[in-house]
């Protein structure tokens, strides 16, 4: 044994060989290392990679991501064979193909149409809530703007494309 650790270690195991005391206490060392081992790994600092994937590994086996999960599913799949979905899609085709502006016209005239439906319902109502005419009629306002300003948005769009 050439160097100061190879001859520590010789020294080591010659004792452990040889020693009654050093046999004796065999048991107790074995126990020490393995509760050493453990308070190693409790207290060890992970790396935030692996917190951050153990913590995912936690959330994605959670009982409500994996009812979630089934939930969006079963949705997505029932919605794939509807019947409304058809409907839906047999009714967007036509303005699919037609011209940006054209399809900004129709968004702001749905907007237009539900908000001024919100807010003359608003006032049908036995006591109407403060406020509850704001969201509605931005909403118009908003809508009206994009009717007028239909072409140059479309225009601004088509540039930036």
């Amino acid at each position: 044994m050439t160097n100061g650790r190879a001859s520590a270690a010789g020294i080591w195991h010659v004792a452990a060989a040889n020693s009654t005391l050093w046999r004796a206490l065999e048991p107790l060392r074995r126990v020490s290392t393995v509760v050493e081992r453990l308070v190693a790994n409790a207290t060890r600092a992970d790396a935030p990679a692996d917190r951050d994937r153990r913590a995912e590994a936690v959330f994605n086996s959670s009982w409500l991501v994996v009812a979630a999960d089934r939930v969006v599913d079963r949705v997505s799949r029932a919605w794939r064979h509807s019947i409304v979905r058809r409907y839906g899609d047999a009714m967007i085709e036509p303005f699919a193909a037609s011209p940006l502006e054209a399809r900004l016209r129709l968004a702001a005239a749905i907007v237009a149409v539900g908000s001024g439906t919100a807010l003359v319902l608003r006032l049908l109502t036995s006591r109407p809530d403060r406020f509850t005419w704001i969201v509605p009629a931005v909403s118009l306002a908003v809508a009206a703007m994009v009717v007028v300003g239909a072409r140059a948005i479309a225009d601004a769009m088509e540039r930036r494309r």
